[in-house]
């Protein structure tokens, strides 16, 4: 079976991941596809476009949970719960830049960048980054709600 590229742009499109490039969500409903196609068995009682289907939610589900960050509160909303003022707040920018892991909390909060890319460019696990976010928003909210 030949791909069909209007289809997998639809797809691309239906399922947008805002932190994963939309040609690279495309070339994984290609690979899905060719698996697909390979591993289909026609004397199934399921259509092939079921059976890619459901791949591809699959695929979406799991980008999703690894390129989407973690529900630890947003450090602008803490930042709002201690103070609105702009000294504040930069005096909370400058107490991170101090702190041990303090280069975790500004890529994850300040840069925008997922636990997922934080731990690759660290190389260490997601799961130890989201143990590092959270030891750090517990380190602010000591220091700053006393």
């Amino acid at each position: 079976m030949e791909i069909d590229e209007l289809f997998i742009n639809k797809l691309a499109s239906k399922w947008n991941i805002p932190s994963i490039p939309r040609d690279d969500l495309k070339q994984e409903f290609r690979i899905i596809y060719e698996k697909c196609n390979k591993n289909f068995k026609e004397d199934r009682d399921t259509k092939f476009s079921t059976y890619f289907m459901t791949a591809c939610k699959n695929k979406v589900k799991e980008l999703r949970k690894r390129y989407t960050p973690l529900p630890v509160k947003d450090l602008s909303d803490y930042v709002q719960e201690i103070d609105k003022s702009e000294a504040v707040t930069k005096e909370i920018i400058e107490y991170i830049d101090t702190m041990k892991n303090g280069d975790v909390l500004r890529a994850y909060y300040l840069e925008g960048k997922t636990q997922d890319v934080i731990a690759k460019e660290k190389g260490v696990s997601q799961p130890y980054i989201a143990k590092l976010v959270r030891e750090g928003v517990q380190e602010l909210r000591e220091q700053f709600n006393s």
